[in-house]
């Protein structure tokens, strides 16, 4: 019986929702994994390299993750400024 990271499942489930407008077809593509992959490693009945597509996962929620704090704070700087001028 394969392993799953269900932390992970629960992060990449979280980061879908809060993306609503994200359709799973294109978080594939992102992730570089088929939409199938992608479905079947959410149900927890995907029967390839689990690890692997682990390894995609994590490091598309790192990425997201550093653009979202990159963006928050491009943001608080532009504010910061703003409240200086």
């Amino acid at each position: 019986m394969k392993t799953y990271n269900a932390a992970l499942q629960a992060q990449l489930d979280a980061y879908l929702s809060e993306q609503s407008g994200l359709p799973q077809s294109k978080a594939a593509a992102m992730i570089g994994v088929s939409p199938t992959a992608l479905i079947q490693y959410r149900n927890s009945k995907y029967p390839g390299d689990v690890e692997a597509v682990e390894s995609k996962i994590e490091e598309f929620l790192r990425t997201r993750s550093a653009a979202a704090q990159a963006s928050v704070s491009s943001t608080s700087l532009n504010m910061m400024k703003a409240a200086i001028s």
